[in-house]
């Protein structure tokens, strides 16, 4: 008789668990924490103090100007609360496949110009503003005396995965006073609040060296 008052009490047991467990995947702050996987880093040659910035590139991504224009001074921003160098933001760099041709002059007058260490391409690979947001970016920062690669990223976050959805949630609910549960998707369908995102989450793979 004992025993067959054990098999509810453990059915009981099993099922108050899974709903703890769904509902623990529910809060944001629980969540494990999703890292780009898809970045590379080099030591440098010297100290990296100031760099030149390039507009955000469009690497054919199908995208609205006024849409690439947010995102750019969302990825802006967020580089410039890492605070690892100082920033040049120089807008008269023309479109440069970096993989392919670099100008040789370019380097040396970043150099006599600016008295820049190092230049950041900062690149748009692929973008879909509809649920959910799919945002692809590919960055390199490049030292101007040795011209060798010493960080890079090709990474595309996409809120379709679960850790990237709790993500950005958990970022727009940290950074907006709105707590209204009608706009608790608004990292979702706002380009500026998922590219904020996405900056923060990329800028955290820079070296703390800088």
């Amino acid at each position: 008789m004992r025993s067959h008052k054990i098999v509810p009490l453990l059915l009981i047991a099993s099922l108050l668990s899974g709903c703890f467990r769904s509902k623990r995947e529910q809060i944001p702050f629980l969540q494990s924490e999703y890292n780009p996987k898809n970045v590379s880093y080099r030591m440098s040659t010297g100290s990296i103090l100031r760099v030149v910035v390039t507009p955000l590139f469009n690497y054919g991504a199908e995208i609205s100007d006024s849409d690439l224009e947010k995102i750019e001074k969302s990825f802006k921003q967020a580089l410039l609360k890492k605070g690892c160098f100082e920033c040049v933001f120089e807008d008269n760099i023309p479109f440069i496949d970096y993989a392919r041709a670099i100008p040789n002059n370019l380097f040396e007058k970043l150099i006599k110009q600016y008295d820049a260490d190092a230049i950041l391409f900062m690149g748009l690979t692929q973008y879909s503003p509809y649920t959910p947001i799919q945002l692809g970016a590919r960055m390199q920062l490049i030292e101007l005396c040795s011209n060798k690669i010493i960080w890079g990223i090709d990474e595309v976050f996409d809120a379709s995965q679960e850790k990237v959805y709790f993500g950005v949630k958990h970022y727009q609910r940290a950074h907006t006073l709105n707590a209204f549960e009608t706009l608790d998707e608004l990292g979702q369908l706002s380009p500026e609040y998922f590219s904020a995102y996405v900056g923060q989450k990329i800028y955290e793979t820079l070296p703390e060296s800088f």
